[in-house]
C-alpha cells in the first residue's frame, strides 16, 4: 500500500484507521461524524477518499 500512496495520504489513512478503530463500538457510525472528526467537510473527505482509491486501483 505503502508504494502508491504519498507520505500525506500515508498519514491521512493512518487518521482515518485510528479513528474508525476507536468509533468501533458506536451503534451508528457515519461519514459526517468521522469527517467532522478529522476536522473536513464531508466532501472534502469523500474527495480524499476517491483519490487514495482510484491511486490503489491502478496499480
Amino acid at each position: 500500500m505503502s508504494e502508491a500512496l504519498s507520505p500525506q495520504d500515508m498519514s491521512f489513512m493512518k487518521e482515518l484507521y485510528a479513528l474508525l478503530d476507536s468509533m468501533m463500538t458506536y451503534d451508528d457510525i457515519n461519514f459526517n461524524d468521522v469527517a467532522e472528526r478529522l476536522c473536513m467537510s464531508r466532501s472534502k473527505f469523500n474527495y480524499q477518499l476517491r483519490i487514495i482509491i482510484r491511486r490503489m486501483s491502478s496499480l
